[in-house]
């Protein structure tokens, strides 16, 4: 269900202040189109995808997306860039597969371990297939994931039961 522009401003306005409440840093991807309804973020990386197949309001395709930084990248952990070149082709054929975008496992993986340390929680508001929970867990991290579309959540708990391989 999409929501009507100006609820989904609201929406987004009260879910990034109660996460920034609770929080020492913040960081998703927000999607172009939607970057202007939250408040101005400490840093916005650049995600590079130039395998996207989704198209832009122009007639294009969206090749980037914005990440949105809130706070401080955690001390003894350096970015060294702010444009990110990650694949979309991801080809899965594990449970994320029946999600319509799941994000790349090593893009959040990245987020996961130069964003926070291994004591710290991963919370994940928009749970979506579950990667950033994939990630946190095979780096060792605590994690935390929540989403309102329960075939969703179904997906990230099969993709958590499976066993990492390297």
């Amino acid at each position: 269900m999409q929501l009507p522009t100006k609820e989904y401003q609201k929406f987004c306005k009260n879910w990034m202040k109660e996460v920034l409440r609770i929080s020492k840093r913040v960081v998703f991807t927000p999607g172009i189109a939607n970057v202007c309804y939250y408040p101005q973020p400490n840093w916005i990386l650049c995600w590079h995808k130039p395998a996207a197949v989704s198209f832009n309001r122009f007639g294009g395709f969206n090749a980037w997306e914005p990440i949105c930084v809130y706070g401080k990248i955690p001390k003894g952990k350096r970015l060294g860039q702010d444009y990110l070149l990650f694949n979309t082709m991801n080809f899965g054929k594990g449970p994320e597969k029946n999600h319509p975008c799941p994000k790349p496992l090593d893009l959040m993986k990245f987020l996961v371990d130069k964003f926070s340390l291994e004591d710290e929680l991963v919370f994940d508001p928009f749970l979506g297939s579950g990667t950033t929970v994939v990630a946190a867990k095979q780096l060792g991290r605590k994690y935390f994931g929540m989403d309102i579309i329960e075939s969703y959540v179904k997906i990230a708990e099969d993709r958590l039961r499976q066993d990492i391989l390297l």
